[in-house]
């Protein structure tokens, strides 16, 4: 019996078959499984660039700071309560003067605000040497190896490290890994350098010193 060229295309004869369809649904996916790191990657190596212009920019907002009073980094000042409300004067709320938004403070890696234990205490998501805060520069002997700030955990006391002994070091639990498994850290003398964090956990090395060539000691003397 003849069918018209028309009513054939409408049984199907121009259209896919069912394996057809699995096999465009196969490669897609695969596709997919190849691009997707890469995208991500690629992401994250943009989010790790614009981290890096941020602690640049607040370690060099500490520099200026240091030059405006008498040589000294910024403080951590207690909280003072103004009209029932607390006002938060940690190291980072110095610094609003000499950093152009208080969008510099976050890393765009950083997604857990909601776990936070800290809110307002610290406005930074980076952390600060300890060992420095309130310190003139000058007692600084090596700046090109000695950390001013680096990108913190998510817990509040991860934000200043040495607070409670006065005594910097590397301890796994007070990096977050963000940037492929390492984190950005700026050094003392301003220039910013990643470090593969991620080493420190694996190890759950704590009470290091000196680690890969930087340190917390501002006389860089331990070993």
């Amino acid at each position: 019996m003849f069918i018209p060229r028309e009513r054939r295309a409408c049984l199907g004869g121009g259209g896919f078959t069912l394996i057809e369809l699995l096999v465009v649904i196969a490669i897609i996916a695969i596709l997919a499984a190849i691009l997707f790191p890469v995208f991500s990657a690629a992401r994250e190596r943009a989010r790790q660039s614009k981290c890096t212009a941020h602690i640049r920019q607040i370690g060099t907002g500490m520099l200026m700071y240091a030059d405006d009073n008498n040589g000294r980094f910024p403080p951590n000042l207690p909280p003072v309560l103004q009209n029932g409300t607390f006002v938060y004067r940690n190291w980072d709320y110095q610094l609003l003067g000499y950093v152009r938004s208080r969008e510099m403070f976050r890393c765009p890696s950083y997604h857990r605000d909601t776990r936070e234990r800290r809110t307002r205490r610290n406005l930074s998501t980076y952390g600060a040497n300890y060992n420095l805060l309130s310190q003139k520069a000058s007692i600084v002997e090596q700046p090109a190896r000695t950390v001013l700030l680096y990108e913190a955990d998510d817990d509040g006391s991860s934000r200043e490290i040495g607070q409670a002994q006065y005594i910097g070091y590397f301890h796994w639990g007070m990096f977050d890994y963000r940037h492929r498994d390492g984190d950005n850290f700026c050094l003392a003398d301003g220039h910013i350098q990643w470090m593969p964090t991620i080493e420190l956990f694996n190890r759950q090395t704590t009470g290091v010193y000196e680690w890969k060539g930087i340190t917390y000691d501002p006389s860089a003397t331990r070993p």
